[in-house]
């Protein structure tokens, strides 16, 4: 999906894809980071919801407060790609 916001484009084919968190009650969202270190969340279409993308706008910070609201589902339900955090 390739989305403009905030004045910035991001396209999940291009980014780099550095979580994954799925669960039946909210679907899927993946944590992206764009080449210029830009990271985004896009939710795929679930239930009567559209694909959507979210800038995160504070970077790694963003990625920590949601990686913390996610914790209680990683057993199962979540994959990190720790060596994609690194900076483009």
């Amino acid at each position: 999906m390739k989305t403009l916001s905030k004045g910035f484009v991001f396209d999940t084919e291009k980014a780099i894809l550095v979580v994954e968190h799925n669960t039946e009650e909210v679907g899927s969202a993946k944590i992206y980071r764009t080449e210029n270190g830009r990271y985004f969340i896009y939710y795929s279409e679930f239930d009567d919801n559209p694909e959507t993308i979210e800038y995160l706008e504070n970077g790694v910070n963003d990625v920590d407060k949601y990686l913390a609201e996610w914790k209680s589902d990683f057993e199962e339900q979540a994959i990190i790609y720790f060596e994609q955090f690194q900076e483009g």
